[in-house]
């Protein structure tokens, strides 16, 4: 059986340093001013306390008819920014375009516009293409000077994806695109005229069938009162060259090119 040991307690035992209170003091300070994450009092070895920070995402913002307002005006100032400089990068590449001027910038050579503006701006070839496009064809030449540094009055109040999507249209469809309309409904207007010049296409092609495979004739005598470039079954050329009359392979061959020239 082990010897026992044991220990006089003493004054010190039961009384906190200076160092021990304040310190003490300090951590129940600092924890009161926090929210705190319920610990695990059975668990003998983790005393860890875990501090939650409150972020950004647990900030309801407060709205409000002033913030309403400054939030508005804010979204409004940079949509009109960026209209302005994207016709502004459209209506300069099209001016060095014409120019050439792009040949040769601050020592450096670029072989055509695309290529500029892609080593230069990194704008996308597509991109830069129908930047230009937009500049071309809705844009306003200054009288004087023959630059274009402003849309048409037509053309003022259309999104920039609208004038992206109205370049691909002809003229006729265009005049029909209005400025409150969306981006998709002006789409609308160009497949419609797609599915508009199919139908046509198929109507004449229908027709042109229809008459080549009639009788060939206008007085309706049976006879082929043409160019003789339809066949029918009235056709008087064919008569006594009936395929069903031919029995051998050398009488097909003494008549194919008769045949084949009638056909």
């Amino acid at each position: 059986m082990g010897k026992r040991i044991s220990k006089a307690a003493t004054a010190s035992d039961f009384t906190a340093t200076a160092t021990d209170t304040a310190t003490t003091t300090t951590t129940t300070a600092s924890v009161s001013s926090a929210v705190t994450v319920p610990v695990d009092t059975d668990a003998a070895t983790d005393t860890t306390v875990e501090y939650i920070t409150p972020t950004v995402n647990d900030v309801v913002p407060v709205v409000t008819k002033d913030s309403i307002k400054k939030h508005l005006k804010s979204l409004d100032d940079a949509v009109k920014t960026f209209k302005k400089g994207f016709l502004s990068i459209g209506f300069n590449l099209l001016w060095f375009k014409e120019t050439l001027a792009y040949q040769e910038i601050d020592g450096k050579e670029y072989k055509n516009i695309e290529s500029f503006a892609k080593e230069r701006y990194d704008i996308s070839r597509s991109t830069a293409l129908g930047y230009i496009q937009i500049a071309e064809r809705f844009g306003q030449a200054d009288p004087k000077t023959g630059e274009i540094s402003c849309l048409k009055d037509e053309y003022k109040d259309f999104t920039p994806t609208a004038l992206m999507v109205m370049c691909t249209l002809d003229d006729e469809t265009l005049a029909k695109c209005k400025s409150n309309m969306r981006v998709k409904d002006i789409k609308a207007l160009a497949t419609a005229k797609d599915d508009d010049e199919d139908d046509s296409t198929d109507d004449s092609d229908s027709t042109k069938g229809k008459s080549s495979g009639g009788d060939g004739d206008n007085d309706g005598d049976g006879d082929n009162d043409g160019d003789g470039d339809s066949i029918n079954s009235y056709d008087t050329r064919l008569s006594g060259v009936c395929l069903l009359h031919i029995n051998t392979v050398e009488e097909l061959e003494s008549r194919k090119e008769y045949i084949f020239s009638v056909m």
